[in-house]
């Protein structure tokens, strides 16, 4: 996949998955309850995520390192956003004492959003990292 073309398509997927949670919010079809643990878990798949590409990129050896660069420029960029934006807004969105009001469906949305692009950036970066790994 092109590099652009792809993160393109992440993108946009985050943008319309986060609307749809904002729908489903507004219309109260879907809600969260104080004690479910939801925000903290939230934030340690973020610090998981983070972690785990920081060490892929330190253990990668020199024979993987041009496979593994372009890997990161295709998806490993979306991946460290989507982990780094889902840790602060699941903080941030988790410090609202009102679970029914609309800052609190906007931080969901963008928790959603950010939760995408980790998913998509780590999908990409897969990708491209075993397709680069077959090339050489």
């Amino acid at each position: 996949m092109n590099n652009f073309k792809s993160s393109y398509i992440v993108i946009a997927l985050g943008v319309v998955f986060a609307f749809v949670i904002f729908v489903l919010f507004v219309s109260e079809h879907i809600y969260l309850y104080y004690e479910t643990g939801f925000f903290n878990t939230a934030i340690a798949i973020g610090c998981t995520a983070m972690i785990s590409m920081f060490i892929s990129i330190i253990l990668s050896n020199k024979k993987n390192f041009a496979s593994l660069k372009k890997a990161y420029l295709n998806g490993g960029n979306l991946a460290l956003i989507g982990s780094v934006g889902m840790q602060l807004s699941a903080f941030i969105t988790s410090l609202y004492l009102n679970y029914s009001s609309i800052l609190f469906y906007i931080g969901m949305a963008i928790l959603t959003f950010f939760f995408t692009l980790l998913l998509g950036g780590i999908i990409c970066f897969i990708y491209t990292f075993l397709k680069s790994q077959k090339s050489l």
